[in-house]
């Protein structure tokens, strides 16, 4: 199809032999008129007639307008709406909000990387940014605002190391919050080590939502709901907990668990375990005790398996056990000597 709505306005896209087009108009009926303009042009040989007074024009399209747009569209409403707004007024304050989106190209936004890599920003933060940039001029690329996506030189991350609670880490926390009398963020802490929920699942838990299997998570990152089950002592805080309320079972802010949780990292010397780590927790104990990664994978409420493979390296190691499989179904060696 020729035409297509691409956002407020009516993108024209024509591809024949050589020659493409691609303009965005205010209306679909300058899009049509326009449309024909084009194809008699082309089949006559003649040069593409350009419509000067009606397109949109690309070279006012500035980067604060691209991102805006792309916020409105993807990003408002979502988990990651904060950390893409911090991103969008990073990249304005660099490249600069009024700059045109078709002035950004693939040697200035090096430049950009440079720059981060000057201030000793690590690879994975450079990317995050280099993904709100990408989406952004994407979306504008998209909707005929941007006739060519700059090469963008995504920065190599190494595979890193999979934190988890210990133990012995476990019982300090549990003792210091203990001391502290801290009742509702050990509650969460212990519920959170125990099922691996998210904090945003912990916190939206509901008196209803406590079952005999566990705990229904109806709302999640993933949009896959999930019965997360209840380990003994999980079930006597949830239980506790239910008692007197239809509500939420955890009243806690994210504000107020990350500013206990980052004096218990303080106190305790756990500067790299953050409130997530105990998610990873989970997940590695799970693996390390035998469960099936398929397994692993619906209690986690991981998307695809490949997240789940990240914890693969914990399983223990059971391969003697396949010699004697093995030897259990081979057949007879005929009398011959086996060497």
């Amino acid at each position: 199809m020729a035409i297509t709505q691409r956002g407020k306005g009516w993108q024209v896209y024509i591809k024949k032999g050589d020659v493409r087009f691609r303009k965005t108009y205010y209306t679909k009926e300058e899009a049509t008129v326009q449309e024909a303009m084009v194809r008699q042009a082309i089949s006559l040989g003649q040069p593409i007639p350009q419509a000067s007074q009606v397109t949109m024009d690309n070279d006012s399209y500035t980067l604060q307008r691209a991102l805006d747009r792309c916020y409105e569209v993807h990003w408002v409403g979502t988990r990651s709406e904060n950390n893409c707004i911090m991103n969008m007024k990073y990249l304005m304050n660099w490249f600069g909000k009024q700059r045109c989106v078709s002035k950004i190209d693939t040697d200035l936004i090096d430049d950009f990387i440079q720059h981060e890599k000057d201030k000793n920003s690590s690879n994975g933060t450079i990317n995050r940014k280099l993904a709100t940039l990408s989406k952004s001029l994407r979306h504008a690329f998209d909707t005929g605002k941007l006739d060519r996506m700059p090469k963008i030189n995504r920065q190599k991350e190494a595979g890193s190391r999979v934190r988890w609670v210990t133990p012995e880490e476990e019982q300090a926390i549990i003792s210091l919050l203990t001391q502290w009398c801290q009742v509702d963020l050990l509650d969460a802490f212990i519920v959170s080590v125990d099922t691996g929920m998210r904090r945003g699942e912990l916190l939206r838990l509901k008196a209803s939502d406590v079952v005999k299997e566990g705990v229904y998570l109806h709302k999640t990152k993933n949009d896959l709901p999930r019965v997360v089950p209840l380990t003994r002592r999980a079930r006597a805080i949830i239980e506790r907990r239910k008692k007197g309320t239809l509500g939420k079972l955890f009243t806690l802010t994210t504000g107020e668990i990350r500013r206990g949780w980052d004096k218990v990292r303080n106190h305790l010397d756990l500067n790299d375990v953050c409130w997530h780590v105990l998610r990873h927790t989970t997940c590695s104990r799970l693996i390390q005790g035998g469960m099936p990664l398929p397994h692993v994978k619906e209690w986690m409420g991981h998307k695809t398996i490949m997240t789940t493979m990240r914890y693969a390296h914990l399983a223990p190691k059971h391969l003697d056990q396949g010699v004697s499989l093995l030897e259990g179904n081979c057949g007879p060696t005929g009398g011959l000597s086996v060497a």
